[in-house]
């Protein structure tokens, strides 16, 4: 069943509204913890330009204005102190899964519901992008609590969609859409390959943070014999014998979905981090801000 046709208003509203009081009662040490002292503002912007007064600057002089006017005027600069973060989230069926505690879809709308409330609390502008083999939609950031309530919706309403996953496809998209400086958390379980050039690409211009959500299942498969399965990616039923080869062959696989998507953000010099199931997003977050923070202190 498709959730956005069979759930009432009425109980739409209530479960964004439940999502919103409880993630603010978690984020508060997110918030105070690290957040703010991690992301400060992303330069300097133009603000106008004035007469010339005695002791400015002389490297501020704006020429164009002076030639104009004839006598000198400066231009004026304040620091950009609202931050733009995009959640670029991964909706492709392998999200489904979960082997114990919860699903990495669930994990994945609570990290980006912590997110978006302590992004919004900071009074920073914040937006949604969702992803499988292509681009399902995207919310370019805003500010305000209209805005946050948008994405609490669309959190709420998460399903999983294509097959597939193609982070190639949408971190160029990205490339082409977005203009001015953003904080992009990318949250996926990173199956997939083929993307560092883009990744790259994108991070000389914005500042990325890749969250990995991830099952301790993946890096201890069981040997018990044949095991019923569902690929999440092909939506497949797969008879693995966890007994034989094939469970190392699996292994093998994540294995190497792991090296790849931590080589992957160490090229492009941009933050990574690993989040699993049964671990607390929140507890997660404010170890990798502490981290952060000691790490720009040095």
């Amino acid at each position: 069943m498709n959730r956005r046709e069979n759930i009432t208003p009425a109980e739409l509203l209530r479960q964004v509204r439940l999502l919103e009081i409880s993630t603010r009662q978690k984020t508060k040490d997110m918030f105070s913890g690290g957040y703010q002292s991690n992301f400060k503002g992303m330069g300097i912007t133009f603000s106008e330009v004035r007469p010339y007064q005695y002791g400015d600057d002389i490297r501020s002089i704006d020429w164009n204005v002076t030639a104009k006017t004839g006598s000198p005027h400066i231009k004026i600069f304040e620091e950009e102190r609202e931050l733009s973060v995009l959640l670029m989230v991964d909706v492709s069926r392998s999200t489904l899964f979960g082997a114990y505690v919860k699903t990495i879809s669930r994990q994945i709308t609570e990290l980006c519901a912590s997110l978006a409330v302590t992004a919004e609390r900071n009074g920073d502008k914040v937006g949604l992008m969702l992803f499988s083999s292509d681009n399902e939609s995207f919310m370019p950031a805003k500010k305000g609590k209209a805005q946050l309530l948008k994405i609490l919706r669309e959190l709420v309403l998460l399903e999983a969609q294509d097959q597939k996953t193609s982070l190639k496809q949408s971190l160029r998209f990205l490339r082409r859409v977005l203009k001015k400086h953003h904080l992009i958390f990318i949250i996926s379980d990173f199956l997939d390959t083929g993307y560092v050039k883009e990744l790259s690409l994108l991070s000389r211009k914005h500042e990325i943070i890749g969250v990995r959500t991830w099952d301790d299942f993946y890096d201890d498969l069981p040997r018990a014999g044949f095991v019923q399965t569902i690929d999440p990616e092909s939506g497949k039923d797969v008879l693995v014998d966890f007994g034989s080869a094939d469970r190392d062959a699996l292994m093998k696989y994540y294995q190497n979905q792991t090296a790849f998507f931590t080589d992957a953000f160490i090229q492009a010099r941009a933050d990574q981090l690993t989040i699993k199931t049964e671990e607390s997003v929140h507890k997660s977050m404010l170890a990798f801000f502490a981290k952060r923070n000691a790490k720009i202190g040095k």
